[in-house]
């Protein structure tokens, strides 16, 4: 942190002037763009396909884009350099502009996008000298243009897009502080402060939408300084040049790919509209939307300090390890909100039809998405588990270890990977999973990281002169963390469904269960495991003293019997589950007659075996 404290104490004044005035003006400019959209009526009405529920002021990035040129023109240092960025920019804000007014069809979009991705590439990478680096020039591109549609997808609610950009943004003017790339901090600082002052009218509830117009600018801006640094693409070194980009940006271009992958599976144009996104799915589990947003803002910052701690260790088989780590929870956290109904049950039916009917390779490795999913997870567990393992057994010393980890990772991942599969660890349907499912992980494990040992033994039998030795405290840490590592991860899945099936939604019905023994424990877990019922578990009825205040699946028990009136007044109950299968029935009859006089509905669980 050495590095940036000497960068802030050389141009700390520069930078906040930078970004203060990009903050200012767009902050004051922004509700004069309010006050002219609403009176000549260039307003977003809402929609089936769309979120917002109130007539919303459209074309806030005029706002963005003023605010940030300005700062711009008065603060950047090598204002030549920033040619390529600054007309390239320009360009898709005219783009996206036209696009929020008349709506411009995807490939006119893309093919705009495309020619201001080339004009940035052609005037940046104009420089390249060395035949070897030509390849990057169609990655750069690529890259261009996916973030730039990336924060175009997310601008789907309320101080999202702007609220990630903003953070980005800052991430990215620390790690190039740190590196002393005084150019691409200052243009991070102008997009922070023009995206943070949008985000003051743009949180929840917004007063105005940037649109395409400033949504497009602020990914392509972003995408172009990830480009332009010291450490960037230019440098070679593909791993720095592509851990800042891809960490700071995990939030963009996770919904990017879950909504493509999901519209996809569903049989959907990548390019239609919805309320599919991870920020909706949020919402319909429970969240309000303030908390969705500020929960995608925490993956976003979470990411973005993996990398700049990698920047700073200088460490990358660490940084390779965690980020690993981190990348398969999300994996699990996107496998989570794909089981949230978006779509209606006819266009469920017409995808399944769609990709059963297919015959070739790719639709077979869709029916089976989940399993292919789960080992790629688990391939991505054992690298990661292996690599940290060695980085607890060896701390500072760990870049010497870096031939012993490139011969024994080969063998870890064919071993454990085999013996992943012939325990049936792919045959679980993790919904269900059990004591005796986390056994098999255990014995999985287990059988791999000894196959793995044994094979390694060999080598260094057969390789006298150059052995591994592998040291066995390695293979037992590898074997903890891949443990914790494969049963969290499917586990987890578990425990999302049952946290979120805690949140109360819209539309659903409180229930009184009488009876806290096995059948109203079956009823609370059937309320939670099926969705589709709409029913919301309050609390327990039962004569037993002794489970008085005690907690089933986090309802309590709130009493015996006899105060069922007053409990169904007291938690505005609107059904009543009688799960009592052993109680007589003049007992039942009691309760029934009770919700009929009182005018509530009522259900009876009788056991699962009749």
């Amino acid at each position: 942190m050495d590095n940036i404290s000497h960068w802030l104490a050389i141009n700390l004044t520069t930078a906040l002037g930078g970004a203060l005035t990009a903050f200012v003006a767009t902050l004051l400019l922004t509700p004069l763009v309010i006050q002219f959209t609403r009176k000549h009526g260039l307003v977003a009405k809402p929609s089936t396909e769309r979120w917002h529920k109130q007539p919303t002021a459209l074309f806030g990035g005029v706002a963005i884009v003023a605010g940030a040129t300005l700062a711009a023109l008065i603060f950047l240092p090598d204002k030549a350099n920033f040619i390529g960025i600054g007309v390239g920019s320009l360009f898709v804000f005219v783009v996206g502009l036209y696009d929020d007014r008349c709506a411009m069809r995807p490939a006119h979009k893309f093919v705009a996008q495309l020619v201001a991705a080339c004009f940035f590439v052609a005037f940046f990478y104009g420089q390249v000298k060395t035949p070897t680096l030509v390849w990057l020039i169609p990655f750069a591109i690529v890259w261009i243009i996916g973030i730039t549609n990336a924060f175009n997808l997310l601008d789907n609610m309320d101080g999202l897009s702007a609220g990630v950009a903003a953070l980005v943004a800052v991430l990215m003017a620390a790690h190039a502080a740190f590196v002393g790339d005084t150019g691409v901090a200052f243009g991070a600082l102008i997009v922070a402060g023009a995206a943070g002052a949008f985000l003051v009218y743009n949180f929840n509830p917004a007063r105005i939408f940037m649109g395409d117009c400033g949504s497009m600018f602020l990914g392509y801006s972003l995408a172009c300084l990830t480009l332009m640094g010291h450490d960037g693409l230019l440098s070679g070194n593909l791993f720095t040049a592509l851990l800042m980009p891809t960490s700071a940006l995990a939030t963009p271009l996770f919904d990017t790919i879950f909504v493509s992958c999901v519209r996809m599976l569903n049989a959907r144009p990548i390019s239609q509209g919805g309320r599919d996104h991870t920020s909706h799915r949020l919402v319909l589990l429970g969240l309000s939307e303030r908390r969705a947003v500020c929960l995608l803002y925490g993956i976003t910052l979470w990411f973005g300090l993996i990398a700049l701690w990698g920047s700073t260790v200088k460490n990358n088989l660490a940084t390779i390890a965690i980020s690993g780590m981190s990348g398969v929870a999300l994996v699990v956290f996107g496998l989570f909100l794909a089981e949230v109904q978006t779509y209606s049950e006819e266009e469920y039916e017409a995808a399944k039809a769609k990709w059963h009917g297919e015959k070739m390779v790719i639709s077979r490795v869709f029916q089976h998405k989940r399993r292919f999913v789960e080992a790629i997870m688990d391939f991505c567990l054992i690298c990661a588990c292996l690599i940290a393992a060695f980085l607890l057994r060896f701390e500072d010393e760990l870049p010497n270890q870096a031939r012993t980890i490139g011969i024994a990772l080969p063998y870890a991942i064919a071993c454990q990977m085999t013996a992943f599969y012939a325990m049936g660890l792919y045959r679980g349907l993790w919904r269900y999973a059990t004591i005796s499912d986390i056994g098999t992980i255990v014995r999985g494990v287990l059988a791999g990281t000894f196959a793995a040992y044994v094979l390694i033994a060999f080598w260094d039998h057969f390789h006298p002169n150059d052995p591994i030795n592998i040291a066995r405290t390695v293979l037992i840490i590898y074997a903890v963390l891949l443990l914790l590592g494969t049963a969290g991860v499917r586990i987890g899945l578990k425990a999302l469904r049952y946290h979120f099936a805690l949140k109360w939604r819209d539309g659903q019905k409180r229930v009184l269960i009488v009876g806290a023994g096995d059948a109203g424990e079956l009823a609370v877990r059937e309320m939670y495991n099926n969705q589709a019922l709409q029913l919301q578990p309050v609390g327990f009825l039962d004569d037993d003293p002794t489970k008085l205040q005690a907690s089933i699946h986090g309802v309590r028990v709130l009493g015996p019997r006899s105060r069922l009136l007053d409990v169904i007044d007291r938690m505005q109950v609107d059904e009543v589950v009688i799960a009592m299968p052993s109680i007589g029935n003049g007992v039942v009859q009691e309760i029934i007659d009770a919700c009929d006089n009182h005018g509530i509905s009522y259900r009876e669980v009788r056991g699962v075996i009749l």
